[in-house]
C-alpha cells in the first residue's frame, strides 16, 4: 500500500480519534489525501509555521474584496494539486452564499474533486 496521504485521522468535527489504547489513529490511502487536501484547501498561506507558503491566500483573493470566481478556483486547484498523492483537481459547483447577517456576510461551498495516484476518484468538500 502506498504510504501517501498517511496523516492524523480526524473526525467529522475535525478532531484527533483515538483507538481503544488512547493512542491517536492515522489514516492512509485515497482517504489520507482526501483529508490532506481538505485541509490544505482550507488554510490560510502564513498560518502554517513551517510551510507559509502551503494553503491559499484568502486575504489577497477573497476577503474584503469582490470575488472573482476564476481566481478562487485556480487557487483551490492549485492547493489541491500540491497535496501528495493527488494527479489532478478540479473544483465543483463553486458558490458565494451572501447573508442578511453580518456577522455571517459570505460562506464559500462546494467541492474538489481530486484524482488519486491510487486511481481513487474522490470529492473533498470546501
Amino acid at each position: 500500500m502506498a504510504t501517501r496521504g498517511h496523516t492524523l485521522l480526524l473526525s467529522a468535527d475535525w478532531d484527533l480519534c483515538l483507538d481503544e489504547g488512547g493512542n491517536i489513529q492515522t489514516t492512509t490511502g485515497s482517504y489520507g489525501i482526501a483529508q490532506n487536501v481538505a485541509n490544505r484547501v482550507r488554510l490560510f498561506t502564513n498560518d502554517a509555521y513551517y510551510y507559509p507558503d502551503r494553503g491559499v491566500p484568502h486575504f489577497v483573493i477573497d476577503l474584503g474584496h469582490k470575488v472573482n470566481n476564476k481566481l478562487i478556483t485556480a487557487e483551490l486547484e492549485r492547493a489541491a494539486i500540491s497535496v501528495d498523492g493527488v494527479i489532478s483537481a478540479q473544483v465543483i459547483d463553486l458558490q458565494l452564499t451572501k447573508s442578511d447577517d453580518r456577522a455571517v456576510d459570505r460562506t464559500l461551498t462546494g467541492d474538489i474533486r481530486i484524482n488519486t495516484e491510487l486511481e481513487d476518484t474522490i470529492d473533498v468538500a470546501l
